[in-house]
């Protein structure tokens, strides 16, 4: 890091001189143009216009060897790499029906839409402007979803249901389609200057929420695995262990939404605190309740204790996401003395 003075020229310009070794490696010249982005975190950023120029927001690809499965990777890949249009061709005229792996995985990803499509191309454009995003309310959305999925999953399982938890895992698109979105503002923030400034949050903010994002991800993948555990086991939980894994679930996702509130609902640092205390008590009874049921030798009883270390992962998930909040208090400052249970 260097320091520089402003100075005053002219009498209404402030002027700031560049590290000449920078200039020297850039190639610039006194009268060479160079671009500035003010952002609304106080930084001021200087490139050379060069860059500005090989700032790439459409990419054309041939992919003509890959499989369907690859094909629609590839097409997240790009999507969350934030092009804002993506371009495929196939030079081996294959039929239409080529392109229905791009079209499937494209509904799946939100402002993502087809504008041409023929036998040898598809053209994919993004149609939603980065300022009409909130990502605040877009996490906000995916915790009550996940945290709905989650106790769709545990009843389906604590009732035997398979039909439910069919549903349940039907539910994965939606919850995919926002974190992919979220993913997508955050890699473009790491490339684009600008795209900060037109989510309206700074880079530690918009990377809390994409921590904060990965964490309700776990939640969601939690739910998907419980209602597997219900697909698969036809017998119900036997009735002494229904209520107290009710209550256990119930625990961990008020930890997760407890300690989501803090970056999300404008929750306190004493919020996480006790976000990381719930986390304990309940890691502590299920690990108590899966003792007991070390002796049950049977199907609901296995299957029940993968069930408790999935509730064991939930809870993690919501003191990882509590810790997001403390780092988060901090970094704007709002501490506070607690003395420790």
């Amino acid at each position: 890091m260097e320091t520089r003075k402003v100075q005053l020229t002219g009498g209404s310009t402030y002027t700031v001189s560049l590290p000449k070794e920078w200039a020297d490696e850039h190639d610039l010249d006194p009268g060479t143009p160079v671009h500035l982005y003010p952002h609304i975190d106080g930084s001021l950023v200087v490139q050379e216009s060069k860059r500005e120029r090989e700032k790439r927001t459409e990419i054309r690809l041939p992919v003509g060897g890959l499989s369907e499965n690859a094909l629609a990777t590839t097409v997240r890949a790009l999507y969350a790499e934030g092009f804002d249009r993506i371009t495929l061709s196939d030079s081996g005229n294959r039929a239409v029906s080529r392109w229905n792996p791009v079209v499937d995985v494209t509904r799946n990803l939100i402002g993502l839409e087809v504008s041409e499509e023929t036998d040898t191309r598809i053209v994919l454009e993004n149609l939603l402007d980065t300022a009409d995003v909130s990502i605040r309310q877009s996490a906000i959305h995916l915790q009550f979803v996940a945290l709905s999925v989650h106790e769709d999953a545990i009843r389906a399982f604590l009732d035997g249901d398979a039909d439910a938890a069919e549903q349940v895992l039907q539910r994965r698109d939606e919850i995919d389609r926002l974190a992919r979105m979220i993913d997508r503002h955050f890699q473009r923030s790491l490339t684009d200057f600008e795209e900060i400034d037109r989510l309206g949050i700074d880079r530690p903010e918009l990377f809390e929420y994409e921590t904060v994002t990965r964490k309700l991800c776990g939640v969601a993948a939690c739910a998907e695995r419980i209602a597997k555990i219900a697909v698969r086991v036809d017998e119900t939980v036997e009735d002494g262990a229904t209520e107290e894994v009710a209550r256990l679930s119930n625990e961990t996702r008020a930890t997760v939404e407890t300690a989501g509130s803090v970056l999300l609902g404008g929750g306190d640092l004493e919020t996480a605190y006790d976000a990381l205390d719930a986390r304990d008590a309940v890691i502590e009874d299920i690990a108590a309740l899966e003792c007991e049921l070390d002796a049950i030798d049977t199907r609901s009883g296995s299957a029940l204790i993968r069930v408790l270390d999935c509730l064991d992962r939930t809870a993690h998930c919501g003191g990882d996401i509590a810790e997001t909040g403390i780092r988060s208090t901090a970094r704007r400052g709002e501490l506070c003395e607690r003395t420790r249970r």
